[in-house]
């Protein structure tokens, strides 16, 4: 049986209420104030948290990476990143703000030292799917010791069990799944939270674990109860304010 997990007092299994992570991602366009407004709207909406990404483009790419096609934008991937980054001097003014606005504070990480900047103001932490397979970074954000959300929405089945299995061998059994639509906007055709099924039925090692659906829309759209409680346990939203 897999280990009760609660993040901000909140219990992620079935039969629970949905846990909704409002997705402010690197919309922040460098300006603290904008950040902050993002936390805003994420508490306005009723979200239980807000996630945002920390990273550093010298971590991800070299300088001579190129342009990224995926971006549709003829600088190199590296600036872009560059650009995106968060200053990790805004960590205790956002925390402070969603203490404030009554929802959590979550960030995505990419890095060893983003782990350590984060982890004073946060009680779980998210890893991306493009770094699901970075297990050297999966075993050092599990021995923090708190729950971890680990996207998987780029990996297979084989990959999924790996990480999981790398993750355990820390000691911590706090970890959710999170099913991924890999598509920005996400077509409203997408949601599909049958992997997880498929997932518990055919490896060996995942069948304990929790599992959740994440789904991006650029706009507000309606989804049928069977897709948002069928192993909904989370579900990351993204975030639409006004300007």
């Amino acid at each position: 049986m897999s280990p009760t997990i609660t993040i901000g007092g909140r219990r992620i299994q079935d039969g629970h209420p949905c846990f909704i992570i409002a997705e402010a991602g690197s919309n922040h366009d460098g300006k603290l104030d904008q950040a902050l407004q993002l936390i805003d709207a994420a508490a306005e909406a009723g979200a239980d948290a807000v996630k945002f990404q920390l990273f550093r483009a010298a971590r991800l790419y070299p300088k001579s990476s190129g342009r990224s096609e995926y971006l549709n934008n003829p600088r190199s991937i590296y600036d872009i990143m560059a650009e995106m980054e968060m200053p990790y001097d805004w960590l205790p003014h956002l925390a402070a703000r969603c203490r404030t606005g009554g929802v959590l504070f979550l960030g995505s990480v990419f890095d060893e030292e983003s782990v350590d900047r984060l982890d004073p103001y946060v009680e779980a932490f998210k890893i991306a799917s493009y770094e699901m397979t970075h297990l050297p970074l999966v075993r050092y954000v599990a021995r923090k010791g708190k729950p971890v959300i680990l996207s998987t929405g780029t990996a297979d089945l084989d990959e999924v069990a790996e990480t999981v299995d790398e993750f355990r061998r820390t000691g911590n059994e706090r970890l959710v799944l999170m099913q991924c639509t890999a598509a920005y906007p996400a077509p409203l055709e997408s949601p599909r939270s049958s992997r997880p099924s498929v997932c518990r039925r055919d490896s060996p090692t995942i069948p304990e674990t929790r599992w959740s659906v994440r789904w991006r829309r650029s706009r507000p759209a309606r989804m049928s109860s069977k897709s948002t409680t069928r192993s909904a346990t989370g579900s990351p939203a993204r975030i639409i304010a006004s300007r």
